[in-house]
């Protein structure tokens, strides 16, 4: 059977034909004057990517930066004509060979014959090693990239593969020339850390208009004398012990200390094993989002998430944060409605950010220094626009200098695949989470207003206290 080989190719890339919900995917190469258009499962496409950029970190660890690893221009075009199919692809191998330093991607026509079933959406795909010689009773496309190139093809994948989730409801959609708009709660093990630190972040965020972020250090009355960057340090090192567990919370959420010699606090212990399942969020990934709504509230500068780790613990591993003591004085119906509190405002372009499809007046945590934290974010970063608040009250009005700045500073971060912010979102949320937050990022930066409510899911979630 045929070997359709390009080496180098003019272009290699993922494309689609046809509408979001009925969308048939590709891979096309062109070269010499030929055309290959292979068809494949999104899965597929997904999973070549994410493994793609897997081998570029391990030959880079293993070798250091290869040669031709600069990458050539962006690729947004569309599938070159004619498109025909060559074959449908039932497996995908990838290989670095080192000599030449190049990526070798190679598909392989399905074998109907052995029963080889297609890979559904919601399935993982597992890429085969690479075999030098193909198999001789079907097709196969193999193709030669540099690391920048194959780095490129990847980047254009996962945009691919995200491009069918709906995009946030912002000016978009619906949009008025003058922009006006329209009618306390909350074992020593391994941890990993959530710092957004690191010299260039903080070269980034001395750049803003806005100095949020640095009050959460003063806010010692709300975790037990305990600045942030402290009870940080003692979540991810302290030993934890569990208290009790509340009750009222849909996923196992326990109410715990965490302390070494010198230091204790309270916190919030939420075990992955005790996370219900939910149809529109993968299994085990709540405490992860929790983690990544934490690294996205410190790149953005206001504190908003209380500092919150991913470790083990008791039941296994978790999402750890520390409790926060909040002011039980404050009417939290009248605070959710208030139109000049900045937090609060801040908080509503945090919620739009990370797609918050669970923001209740429950989860407003002001403490007695002056300082609004908040929580539960676990249902959160999804692809689709599912922002679910009760915070609404600025919905197409423009968004301020402060929040403008802040957007553009995790809008570079999120460009810089070395940022300790795409670090942790590469380790929490998949490739099309962490590009569809791109593209709300770059939304709210472009039409400059808070977003409006989507018209085909409930924009208020229940109960809203």
């Amino acid at each position: 059977m045929p070997v359709f080989q390009f080496n180098p190719p003019e272009r290699f890339v993922a494309g689609t034909v046809g509408q979001p919900g009925d969308r048939t995917f590709f891979l096309q190469a062109v070269g010499e004057g030929r055309i290959t258009s292979v068809v494949l499962e999104k899965a597929q496409v997904e999973a070549l990517a994410t493994r793609i950029e897997e081998l570029l970190e391990e030959v880079h660890r293993r070798f250091g930066t290869p040669p031709g690893d600069t990458a050539p221009p962006e690729d947004d075009g569309p599938l070159q004509q004619p498109i025909e199919q060559d074959f449908r692809v039932g497996t995908l191998a990838l290989a670095w060979d080192a000599e030449a330093a190049r990526v070798i991607i190679e598909a392989q026509e399905i074998d109907e014959s052995a029963g080889e079933d297609l890979v559904e959406d919601d399935e993982e795909e597992e890429l085969e090693v690479f075999a030098e010689e193909a198999p001789a009773h079907r097709d196969v496309l193999r193709v030669y990239l540099t690391p920048g190139e194959a780095r490129a093809f990847a980047g254009r994948a996962m945009k691919v593969v995200a491009a069918g989730a709906p995009t946030a409801r912002c000016a978009a959609v619906l949009w008025t020339p003058a922009v006006t708009s329209v009618p306390g709660r909350t074992g020593t093990g391994r941890t990993v850390s959530c710092d957004t630190g690191g010299d260039d972040d903080r070269t980034r965020r001395s750049r803003r208009a806005h100095a949020a972020g640095d009050r959460m250090n003063d806010t010692t009355d709300a975790f037990d004398g305990l600045d942030a960057t402290t009870g940080l340090d003692l979540l991810r090192t302290g030993r934890i012990t569990v208290e009790g567990r509340l009750t009222s919370a849909s996923n196992a959420t326990l109410y715990c200390t965490v302390s070494d010699a010198p230091r204790s606090a309270a916190c919030v212990y939420k075990p992955v094993a005790g996370e219900r399942p939910l149809w529109d969020f993968p299994d085990g990934t709540l405490a992860g989002r929790e983690v990544s709504a934490f690294s996205v509230s410190e790149a953005l500068g206001w504190g908003i998430v209380p500092p919150t780790v991913h470790r083990d613990g008791p039941f296994g591993e978790g999402m750890v944060q520390l409790w926060v003591h909040g002011d039980t004085t404050v009417d939290l119906v009248a605070l959710s409605h208030q139109t000049d509190n900045a937090d609060l405002r801040r908080m509503a372009v945090f919620d739009a950010v990370i797609n918050n499809s669970d923001r209740k007046i429950g989860h407003l945590l002001p403490t007695a220094g002056g300082h609004l934290y908040g929580c539960d974010h676990g249902v959160s970063f999804a692809e689709d626009y599912k922002l679910r608040t009760v915070l609404w009250q600025w919905r197409g009005e423009p968004l301020t200098e402060d929040a403008l700045a802040a957007l553009e500073s995790v809008r570079d971060m999120l460009k810089d695949p070395g940022s300790a912010l795409s670090d942790v979102l590469g380790r929490h949320l998949s490739g099309p989470e962490v590009y569809a937050l791109g593209g709300r990022v770059d939304l709210l930066i472009h039409h400059r207003i808070h977003p409006y409510p989507a018209p085909d899911w409930p924009s208020v979630p229940w109960p809203p206290v």
